[in-house]
């Protein structure tokens, strides 16, 4: 998605308006990342914790 956001703008001079929209989509995708990584890494902890 990072990669696709990036190339979308990279064969043109971008204006203001381009990079802000570039700007949020790249903070949504990661903050959706680093909530998925973060649900992960709970429910791995839950399951160590009932195995061990």
């Amino acid at each position: 998605m990072t990669v696709q956001v990036l190339l979308e703008f990279a064969a043109g001079a971008m204006k203001r308006a381009d990079t802000d929209l570039a700007h949020s989509r790249l903070a949504t995708v990661h903050a959706a990342t680093y909530e998925d990584l973060t649900r992960v890494k709970e429910r791995l902890a839950e399951q160590s914790e009932t195995v061990g």
